[in-house]
């Protein structure tokens, strides 16, 4: 994918016809500086008259001069070259820090695939894209969807509920395929259950009360789990997130495939001579997405697709 830049490098206006009293170009710092520098000495110099006259007068004139100059330096038109070389060299070291970031996450992207860390990988990519070109993000984001070669189609799925932390992880989202809390992701199969956790109670006194309560959910899987510290008082939303996560956990469980029936499934794609290899890795994308089929059995069944020894 080439990334292009937004922020185009600066130069420096060309000076033209030196306006009368002016710089050969703008220093608008040094001429701010010294117009409010020379303005305040020549208004403190007043106080001197009743005293030194004499300093007072020098006083004035070298506030005055001040003035002067600082008007002198604003009037100039334009960047120095050397002023507008360096703004040239930031504006291009940052153009080279949004094209690398952008490439570090779509490459991000490209490796996660499908899941909950596409899902993970996706958003870093869109919030990359948004922060370095924020007025070109359309046509940034399509671009480098075409360069990860992921269907964003396949980053979806329902929203069972999402759940705060009390630890400072932020909240975890509870999706019917994946759960995610920050940038850790889980997709959800079969063997995913989860549970809520409250301990304690509140204790009334004759002057106070005090909430001893403590609460955590816990989600896991046969090959990951996560567990996160929540508000007692949002233990029950919890609960029904749990819930409804498990009654869709179990659907599939009944689905009666057999790991037989998968590698038929798998044999039968691969052997149809007929139809074309962007089919067949659909197909194999399809069973993937249903969690009929791991990482490892899709890639191993595409790299015979593709011929890839």
């Amino acid at each position: 994918m080439s990334v292009s830049s937004t922020p185009q490098p600066a130069t420096s206006e060309p000076p033209g016809h030196r306006r009368p009293f002016a710089a050969k170009y703008a220093h608008k710092g040094w001429g701010i500086a010294l117009v409010v520098i020379g303005g305040l000495y020549a208004l403190s110099s007043f106080g001197s008259f009743s005293n030194n006259v004499a300093a007072g007068i020098i006083g004035l004139i070298l506030g005055l001069a001040l003035v002067a100059w600082g008007v002198f330096l604003l009037r100039g038109r334009g960047l120095s070259p050397a002023a507008a070389e360096r703004r040239r060299q930031a504006q291009a070291q940052q153009s080279h820090i949004a094209a690398t970031s952008v490439q570090a996450a779509i490459a991000a992207l490209s490796a996660a695939g499908i899941g909950g860390a596409g899902v993970v990988a996706w958003r870093n990519l869109d919030a990359t894209i948004r922060q370095f070109y924020p007025g070109d993000f359309d046509a940034q984001a399509g671009r480098a969807i075409a360069a990860s070669r992921v269907d964003l189609s396949q980053l979806s799925s329902p929203l069972i509920g999402t759940i705060p932390s009390l630890d400072g992880r932020g909240v975890m989202e509870v999706f019917q395929r994946w759960v995610i809390l920050g940038q850790e992701a889980h997709d959800i199969d079969a063997s995913t259950h989860g549970d809520v956790f409250v301990d304690g109670s509140i204790q009334v006194g004759p002057n106070a009360r005090h909430d001893l309560r403590t609460a955590s959910v816990l989600l896991a899987s046969s090959t990951w789990s996560v567990q996160l510290d929540i508000d007692p008082n949002r233990a029950n939303d919890a609960r029904r997130i749990i819930a409804q996560l498990a009654s869709y956990v179990r659907t599939l469980q009944s689905t009666g495939v057999s790991g037989a029936d998968i590698q038929h499934m798998i044999d039968m794609i691969l052997s149809n001579t007929g139809q074309p290899p962007a089919e067949k890795l659909q197909q194999l994308s399809n069973l993937r997405y249903d969690r009929l089929i791991s990482d490892d059995e899709f890639e191993q069944a595409k790299s015979k697709i593709l011929g890839i020894r």
